[in-house]
This record gives C-alpha cells, structure tokens and sequence, in this order.
C-alpha cells in the first residue's frame, strides 16, 4: 500500500508545505520511502511501499523522456505484456508503475484502457495532469479544491483535511482529466471531465 498525494494549478506559493503536511497524514501507508517533485502546473508526492523493483521504482517517476511524471498507488498486473508491446527501449525500471506512466504518455488518457490491475494514479504531462483508478476503484482517490482553487488529491481523506474547502471521495470515471485552467463539471460522476473556469 502505498500513498499518493499532489496539487495542481492556480500558482503555488505555498504548495510544497502543503503537500508536506498531506504526505505526513499518509505516512504510514509508505514505509519505504517519500519523494516529491514539482511538475509542469504542480506538484506530485509518493510514499513509497516497495513491492516491485525494490531498487529503481522510487516515485515521484520520470519518464524517460523526462517530460512527464507519476505517481501510482497499487499494481498493473500486465505489466510485463505493456512492455513487450512498447519496446523494451522505453523502459529504464523493471517497475509496473513505469508501465502505467509510458501508456499514459505515450497514448495520453486512452493509454489506460489497457491496463489490467488495481491502481490510483496521476501523471503529470507538460500543461496537464491525468488523474485515474482503476475501473472497479479498488485504490482510492480523494479529491477536492483549495481556497486558491488548487485542485488537492490524496489517497486518503485526512490528508485533505485543513487543506480542500470541498473534497469529494473516490469520483474519478478511470479517464478523468484535469487541465490548467479547468475545473470540475457538476453531475452525479464528480470529478469526470473538465471545463474551462
């Protein structure tokens, strides 16, 4: 079990502490370690619970062209096949994150659909983020919007506490997208699509 955490939007003056305090909430769900790192638009935070690829799969994750980045809670069963169909050569971990990430950058949100696992994640593209769970939403995924309208996420609700005016739980359909400048649509689905603000 591992935990993730990140901001995205709206400047970021104070985004570092915050996401600070939100990785200290879920700290106990990474023992094996805590990254952060700012992206194109905001900010991603990972701690870490190492089951695959002990050695090379800390997070926040690069790609290897460097222009996007992850952060992913759970496991992509397929990951080995997503390899072999990508060409070793985009590769530089053993970890199935790293497979999650290269679907995503390289196929942008559709790349999901051929993901077979249990997974929260977020990919940071150049002006973009990608949020996403698994179709069954096995991993959790809170989200909800601060003061500055950042939009905040988190693995668990707690870590949003004192930091999102309004949080809504585990509403991402498995392609929600967010871009800068947009916001969440209304309707039942909570955070399924984007708008422009």
């Amino acid at each position: 079990m591992c935990g993730i955490v990140g901001s995205w939007g709206a400047g970021d003056r104070d985004a570092e502490a915050v996401l600070k305090r939100m990785m200290g909430a879920i700290g106990h769900r990474g023992p094996d370690g805590i990254g952060l790192k700012r992206a194109r638009g905001g900010w991603l935070g990972h701690t870490r619970l190492a089951i695959v690829d002990l050695a090379t799969g800390i997070q926040p994750m690069p790609s290897q062209t460097g222009r996007a980045w992850a952060v992913v809670n759970g496991e992509i069963y397929n990951h080995r096949d997503l390899r072999r169909n990508r060409g070793r050569a985009r590769f530089h971990t053993r970890s199935d994150s790293e497979a999650l990430l290269v679907e995503v950058e390289q196929g942008g949100p559709a790349g999901l659909s051929r993901l077979d696992g249990m997974f929260a994640a977020a990919v940071a593209l150049p002006g973009r983020l990608v949020l996403a769970r698994d179709p069954l939403g096995i991993k959790p995924l809170y989200v909800g919007y601060d003061a500055n309208r950042r939009l905040l996420f988190a693995s668990e609700m707690k870590a949003l506490r004192g930091a999102a005016l309004s949080a809504r739980f585990g509403c991402l359909a498995q392609e929600g997208e967010i871009r800068r400048g947009h916001r969440r649509r209304a309707g039942a689905g909570g955070l399924c699509g984007a708008d422009r603000v």
